[in-house]
């Protein structure tokens, strides 16, 4: 908790701080904040915290894992029972609150420059998809019932960060901001691994890698529509 501790405050002074701040659009002054880089950080945080309060009593405690095979998190017997909500539940709920809080700064950080420049549905399907398949896919590298379960927004933030940079690659604009922002998330969780499993964890890898899929697939090579086009 405490080295979590640490890495968010570092995230927050790196973001605002050291760094100029990331930009709400590559193009053009922001008019609002963008709702679905909004509702994702939001929703992990209540849900997360939520799930916390009801299973500890405590909205920022620590949940035991197995405690998600009934909250939200995602495992093969779980979708063999047709239960594919736990493709987005198992994204929000978390086992430690600290580091919930800083998925939801890096997932927030990471959002805006994606809906800004191309759009809340392509924001949604890296989330669903790349989060879903790396939580789902983190559940299958885990030792036995009943700890393998899935759970976290890491993965999603993996895939985001890939996504954002194959964005960038195919000719939207970088600031400094935006380029550490991609730098940090992937170092922050590559990072956490190291320090607590000891290695890289196959969850976050293959969310990494459909994060770089879905930006070839889903980003067209151009630039962002000319402000002058915009009503």
């Amino acid at each position: 908790m405490v080295r979590e501790a640490i890495f968010f405050l570092g995230i927050i002074l790196i973001e605002f701080g050291a760094f100029p701040p990331i930009p709400y659009d590559f193009t053009v002054p922001p008019k609002r904040l963008p709702p679905t880089a909004t509702l994702l950080p939001l929703a992990t945080l209540l849900t997360s915290a939520g799930v916390a309060l009801v299973v500890t009593g405590r909205p920022w405690s620590t949940v035991n894992i197995t405690s998600f095979h009934e909250y939200g998190g995602i495992t093969t017997a779980h979708l063999q029972n047709g239960e594919w909500w736990r493709v987005i539940t198992s994204q929000l709920v978390h086992v430690k609150q600290g580091h919930m809080l800083l998925n939801v700064v890096l997932l927030y950080m990471l959002s805006i420059p994606i809906e800004r420049s191309v759009g809340f549905l392509r924001l949604f399907t890296v989330w669903l998809i790349g989060g879903g398949i790396g939580t789902y896919a983190s559940s299958l590298f885990i030792v036995a019932a009943p700890w393998n379960v899935g759970t976290g927004a890491s993965q999603a933030i993996m895939s985001l960060a890939a996504f954002c940079w194959i964005m960038i690659r195919r000719g939207y604009p970088s600031t400094r901001g935006i380029s550490w922002t991609i730098v940090i998330s992937i170092g922050i969780n590559i990072g956490l691994d190291l320090v607590f499993a000891g290695y890289p964890k196959p969850g976050k890898i293959i969310a990494f890698l459909t994060g770089i899929l879905l930006g070839f697939v889903l980003i067209p090579r151009m630039k962002p529509v000319n402000s002058t086009t915009q009503q």
